[in-house]
């Protein structure tokens, strides 16, 4: 979510969202599941109508937003439609706050909206590559894009200072930066559904020999979740300054992606 956004562009990424993981949801659908009626929800999302504080919490919970996006959610709510000017004003000072706290130089929930796309981190690693080539069509044949996605694409890193170009090369300035750790966002989701579906055609498109691919389904204690989850971040951290270490006297001539999931096999997930 980006800072003093319009809380309807909120409501319509999550219906977009709904779209693309099931091709028949439609906007009555979406009116069901917040449990507003279908001709309210069509004058919300066209500024003709506007919402509660206590319709914003409930819809805020309906979607699964995280503490923090319940309360920017809730306060771009009472900014736009509370009733009072003192309320109105209120909102607004604590969407600034927000504001602030959310300005930090790793990749911001903002920033990651620019590049919710796989190929963003893999053009990244590619140009430092051996063999790679300052070409969109080049690029966009050995990454499987079209010339018009690569084209959006350098213009986003260009923008946001993760490349650079040098005498017609592009060259990665160095930047590292790191999304945000435990927020539910739709454009995480969108990158992480998309590097699912690259791992489930790697196993038809490519050779043993090329990929690895491993599952472990074991039985834990709840309580056990967040030291688990902190082993894997720091296995990947590891993997990645092994692979550091291995390129320090070579040049790179691949780009590989390594993506993990650990994530419950019980349907009741509450009891």
């Amino acid at each position: 979510m980006q800072p003093n956004e319009h809380y309807r562009d909120i409501l319509k990424e999550h219906l977009e969202f709904r779209k693309i993981q099931n091709t028949r949801y439609s906007l009555r659908a979406f009116a069901r599941d917040l449990e507003i009626a279908p001709s309210n929800l069509s004058e919300i999302l066209r500024g003709k109508q506007g919402i509660s504080p206590q319709k914003a919490i409930q819809i805020a919970s309906t979607l699964k937003l995280n503490k923090q996006e319940s309360e920017y959610f809730t306060n771009l709510v009472m900014a736009h439609d509370a009733r009072s000017k003192k309320d109105r004003n209120i909102a607004q000072r604590n969407l600034e706050k927000i504001k602030i706290f959310s300005e930090k130089k790793q990749l911001q929930e903002d920033t990651f909206k620019l590049i919710s796309d796989w190929y963003y981190y893999a053009i990244l690693e590619l140009i430092t590559t051996s063999d790679f080539k300052s070409n969109h069509k080049w690029i966009a044949k050995t990454l499987g894009l079209t010339t018009l996605e690569v084209d959006e694409a350098f213009a986003r890193l260009l923008r946001l200072k993760l490349i650079k170009k040098t005498g017609g090369q592009y060259i990665s300035t160095g930047i590292q930066l790191d999304t945000t750790h435990g927020v539910p966002s739709l454009s995480i989701k969108k990158f992480c559904q998309q590097i699912l579906n690259k791992a489930m055609k790697s196993i038809t498109d490519q050779s043993v020999d090329e990929r690895e691919l491993s599952t472990l389904t074991v039985a834990i204690h709840s309580e056990d979740l967040p030291v688990l989850k902190k082993k894997i971040q720091e296995f990947r951290n590891e993997f990645d300054r092994l692979i550091a270490k291995k390129l320090e006297n070579k040049k790179a001539n691949k780009v590989y992606c390594l993506s993990m999931q650990f994530f419950n096999l019980m349907e009741n997930k509450n009891d």
